[in-house]
């Protein structure tokens, strides 16, 4: 099955929750390999968003990052963003294998999963 990077952090955190609920074991061992398969993927790219940040934002005097706002809310200041939106989007839609079969729907039936987690979970259902 094919996944692309963008993807992957809605898809961790669909498997997160979908984890906690009580499912088959073929279920259950499916979702921990997918899950160990995906990891490593959106770890690297984050990576590859943080580096692109450090590319295109605006640094302080002292190489910091140049932000607007503080704490949660701030924003950081781009030199380049056109830059920045046009290589994170190609790195978004970058794909990459899973050696896992997609979930048939059936698979799951009569399993109580929230309409915001199968959002989540869209791409690994056939």
């Amino acid at each position: 099955m094919k996944l692309q990077l963008g993807q992957t952090k809605a898809l961790l955190e669909g498997l997160g929750e979908i984890v906690k609920t009580p499912l088959p074991v073929k279920i259950s061992y499916w979702l921990s390999r997918t899950i160990r398969q995906i990891q490593p993927e959106y770890q690297s790219f984050e990576e590859a968003r943080k580096n692109l940040i450090e590319k295109y934002a605006k640094h302080d005097e002292d190489g910091n990052l140049a932000v607007i706002g503080e704490g949660p809310t701030a924003i950081v200041e781009f030199d380049d963003k056109e830059g920045f939106e046009k290589e994170f989007a190609e790195l978004a839609e970058t794909e990459f294998d899973v050696t896992m079969d997609a979930l048939s729907i059936d698979t799951i039936e009569g399993i109580d999963i929230p309409i915001e987690v199968m959002l989540k979970l869209d791409p690994l259902f056939e």
